[in-house]
């Protein structure tokens, strides 16, 4: 089996839904594939990041649990590459991320081993943005307004773009931690989807070339221009992605 049919079984394992043999065979294929192990790594950190900040905060209706059960199908279908829908995690999970749900917003962690540390961190704080409620410290569409808040905050000033015109809103910025230390996190939205750009003076990247990484559900794109590096993440889809950082790395300051 290839590994994209084994990282449907990953989901169907997190789910509690395997056969025996699905679980043995899934088991024996991790022993033997570290970029799989990562990939079950960062699901597991992601549903813990989900129940952490999600649990809590939304009143649960009456009767809700008893309403999923009574909505789950009777019986049990095997995940398979054709049959396999985009889900969410199993009744446990489902708790505590009716937050998530009730918003409108999925989140699924499938990606490949490159770059893990950039992945991981930044869908992370994204993610916690939006959960949260924390997109900004700073609530302004004036890139002059933004630029000045954050001048004794960090050892540089991030350059901020009005790019309303290519449709792309600047809704304001925060302070983030990520990649070991303090940096910007300048948010844009587009419609009702929000975009993070975390921003930090440059040291190392993993390619000195833009590089582009697509999710099931979230874009990716790293790049480092004048000694800053850039990373920009959003439930995009590759052309809104490549459409936002032309129109950010092309308006002049």
């Amino acid at each position: 089996m290839h590994c994209d049919a084994f990282r449907v079984l990953l989901h169907g394992d997190l789910d509690g839904e395997l056969s025996p043999a699905e679980t043995v065979r899934l088991g024996e294929h991790l022993a033997t594939c570290e970029a799989c192990r990562r990939v079950r790594k960062r699901q597991l950190t992601l549903r813990a990041a989900l129940k952490k900040h999600a649990a809590g905060q939304f009143a649960m209706p009456k009767g809700f649990p008893i309403r999923v059960l009574a909505a789950l199908p009777a019986e049990r279908v095997t995940p398979s590459l054709l049959s396999f829908p985009r889900r969410w995690f199993a009744f446990g999970t489902a708790l505590a991320s009716v937050a998530v749900l009730a918003g409108g917003l999925t989140y699924f962690l499938v990606m490949s081993g490159q770059d893990e540390r950039f992945f991981d961190e930044a869908i992370a704080g994204h993610t916690r943005s939006l959960l949260a409620d924390h997109l900004t410290d700073i609530a302004s569409s004036d890139p002059t307004t933004v630029r000045a808040w954050f001048q004794d905050k960090l050892n540089f000033v991030p350059p901020i773009k009005d790019i309303s015109t290519q449709g792309f809103t600047l809704v304001g910025g925060r302070l983030e931690y990520l990649y070991d230390r303090e940096l910007a996190a300048i948010v844009y939205q587009r419609g009702a989807t929000a975009i993070n750009m975390f921003v930090w003076l440059a040291e190392t990247l993993p390619k000195a070339v833009p590089q582009q990484f697509l999710d099931e559900g979230f874009s990716l794109e790293l790049w480092a221009e004048a000694g800053i590096n850039y990373c920009v993440v959003g439930k995009l889809d590759k052309t809104e992605l490549a459409e936002f950082v032309r129109a950010y790395r092309n308006r002049p300051i």
